[in-house]
């Protein structure tokens, strides 16, 4: 049996498959890890919870107008 490393890299099921002398041939995955603790996520950019931006609605029709017609220009 030829044991595709990629697939068994990235398919749980096709790795457990794999009887335990084949699993031994695998090389560790180049990736590395593949799951983060919770202390690694925080310092991932964009793994801190989102401030909610607010808006300032215009209400000017003349800007509201211009807005609207800036795309024809």
């Amino acid at each position: 049996m030829t044991i595709d490393m990629i697939r068994a890299w990235k398919d749980d099921a096709y790795r457990e498959a794999l009887s335990e002398p084949e699993q031994a041939l695998l090389p560790e995955n180049p990736a590395g890890a593949i799951e983060l603790t919770e202390h690694e996520l925080s310092g991932v950019d964009g793994g801190q919870p989102m401030t909610p931006v607010i808006t300032r609605v215009v209400c000017d029709p003349l800007i509201s107008w211009l807005m609207a017609c800036r795309d024809r220009w």
